[in-house]
């Protein structure tokens, strides 16, 4: 199996036997850049044109012929989650514990701290009687352990973070045991433990710790980096199609609870085929057979993610809700679609590039880092 998908790919051999750091210290995947943007927007264009019509009437604005279509586009955030399994991994195996901390932290608060008091100010200056939001729920969403102290998000697209942060947990146990080089053993161990879970009741603790489920995503993305840095094993493959089944089932799974709530129907053929192109991406990404995307230009999209995808759903929606009456409303969906984008980019611009360095050199100092390596 090894020498026939090698063949198949043409894979290189070279760079197997590169030095793992040099390699890790010396790329950058554009192509992901594209991906991690076009899942953002992809989740942007769910929640305009489907999730803002919900049961909660969270926007007055309905997009009905355009939601029979993206609805579907929630999945976006799955693909978040295989991009994660890879990145986050990958920039993981050329630091310490320490650096791995400063990195996380520094990659992920300033525009975070931003984005979320932008929302509350854009709450106490037109959130209506649809949002509302304290001081007390302010401060803990600050810290971005919400869900883990019970307080409501300021965003509900904030959940996703919670499972980013149990991931980083687990990365970060990895990483201070010392035990990087048997990330294999280690993921095949979540991936076994993920199943059994998902088979039994109970175990709630470990259920939360693990969140088997979404597990799978992350767990596809790490064998793909694995495959990327090593090449193809057995061992390899049975685990990233044990991985693509589970998460397929899962995710039709999880649909019919999306089903209930907003008394539609999800197609589980069209969740299949959307995870199945997204898990096939990664193949060829994996095989070093993406280099024509591989553009700098896709850099300054990559970076517009994160604060896009922290900004646009409530704000969108309380924008929608504002300015309904004065304006068509697929003029307001590329009016505030383009404005969440923009936003985004000040965000980026301004904010984590100006910001992110000085507080990395503050974590830094007080964790006695001398020389931490540079965020990604």
């Amino acid at each position: 199996m090894k020498t026939t998908l090698a063949k198949l790919f043409h894979r290189s051999h070279v760079d197997v036997e590169t030095p793992v750091k040099n390699r890790l210290r010396s790329h950058r995947f554009y192509e992901i850049d594209l991906l991690r943007f076009l899942a953002a927007f992809s989740v942007l264009l769910f929640h305009y044109t489907f999730r803002g019509s919900g049961p909660d009437n969270r926007s007055i604005v309905t997009f009905p012929e355009l939601g029979a279509y993206f609805k579907y586009a929630y999945l976006g955030v799955e693909l978040f989650f295989i991009i994660s399994g890879f990145v986050i991994l990958l920039t993981a195996m050329d630091r310490s514990a320490r650096e791995f901390i400063v990195s996380r932290i520094t990659r992920l608060f300033p525009a975070y701290w931003t984005c979320v008091t932008l929302t509350l100010l854009a709450i106490l200056a037109f959130g209506g009687s649809r949002y509302s939001a304290t001081l007390w729920q302010y401060l803990i969403n600050m810290t971005m352990l919400q869900d883990f102290a019970h307080v409501s998000p300021l965003d509900g697209v904030y959940w996703t973070l919670t499972v980013e942060l149990k991931f980083y947990l687990l990365v970060f146990l990895i990483v201070v045991s010392g035990q990087i080089h048997r990330l294999e053993y280690f993921l095949g161990a979540w991936l076994a433990a993920s199943i059994f879970l998902n088979a039994v009741d109970g175990l709630n603790p470990i259920r939360f710790f693990l969140f088997p489920g979404y597990s799978y995503f992350f767990i596809a993305g790490a064998i793909y980096l694995l495959i990327w840095l090593h090449g193809i094993s057995v061992a390899r493959v049975l685990m990233l199609a044990t991985s693509y089944i589970c998460a397929i089932r899962f995710a039709i799974a999880d649909s019919k609870t999306f089903a209930d709530y907003f008394h539609t129907n999800f197609d589980p053929v069209v969740i299949g085929v959307i995870l199945t192109i997204f898990f096939g991406i990664f193949i060829f990404i994996a095989f070093r057979k993406t280099t024509w995307l591989d553009r700098r230009e896709f850099l300054i999209v990559g970076a517009l993610t994160y604060p896009l995808y922290l900004l646009h759903q409530n704000i969108g929606f309380m924008l929608f809700n504002v300015t309904a009456p004065y304006a068509p409303k697929y003029l307001l969906l590329i009016g505030i679609t383009f404005l969440m984008i923009t936003m985004a980019y000040i965000v980026h611009r301004y904010i984590e590039r100006r910001y992110a360095p000085p507080l990395k050199q503050l974590i830094s100092r007080v964790l006695w880092l001398r020389n931490p390596q540079s965020t990604q």
